[in-house]
């Protein structure tokens, strides 16, 4: 709730603050309006030589409405300090190479080494493979980035420009061949196999045994 002054300077301040009932922006909106305005009034008032002695202005409002004001200014400073990490593997496809040293090397609960030894391998663990992988990038990277970029290029290019102007080709095509091979098959084949069939439905064979002397 908005206390009592017994300023007489801060009346109109003090009437000019919102209800509690209103939003929390409009009465920052509210506030930060009362303030322009005395500021704006004591800047005519040294201009035209009426100021005479100096005063503080003061401004007492809600505690709930400070926080509201000062809550958003420090969600945004607090997400600039702490920025996440841009995601390098959006599509996860290198989902299983997300190995700890947990994932690697575990003791059960009937064998255990020193906890001097367990925290000293795992902190080695984890400082060589940060290491090498730096050292080891700083060196291939880009070697390797040209090579697969060169790879990929020549492939998307036959792909795009031999392969697939082939396989529609071949589609457009097959429609046709099937109807002249359909065809074929009909006028010289198909005759030709029914007669071989008919000729040899005709023979019978009997088998007999060779009387035993």
């Amino acid at each position: 709730m908005v206390k009592q002054s017994a300023c007489p300077r801060f009346t109109r301040a003090r009437s000019e603050l919102p209800e509690p009932s209103a939003s929390r922006a409009e009465c920052a909106r509210r506030v930060s309006w009362t303030y322009k305005t005395n500021k704006q009034k004591k800047n005519r008032e040294r201009e035209m030589g009426l100021e005479k002695e100096k005063a503080e202005t003061c401004v007492f409002m809600d505690e709930d409405v400070f926080h509201s004001t000062i809550e958003p200014i420090l969600k945004k400073k607090k997400e600039k300090a702490r920025a996440p990490l841009p995601d390098r593997d959006p599509r996860d496809i290198n989902a299983h190479l997300k190995v700890d040293f947990e994932d690697v090397i575990a003791e059960p609960s009937s064998v255990h080494s020193l906890d001097s030894v367990w925290i000293g391998s795992h902190a080695l663990f984890e400082l060589i493979k940060f290491c090498f992988y730096r050292v080891l990038t700083t060196l291939l990277a880009i070697p390797m980035a040209l090579v697969a970029g060169l790879v990929f290029a020549i492939l998307s290019c036959i792909h795009i420009w031999v392969v697939m102007p082939l396989v529609q080709s071949c589609m457009m095509t097959l429609p046709s061949v099937q109807v002249i091979w359909s065809s074929l098959m009909d006028t010289f084949v198909r005759p030709v196999l029914r007669s071989a069939g008919r000729c040899l439905s005709s023979i019978s064979i009997k088998s007999c045994k060779a009387d035993v002397l």
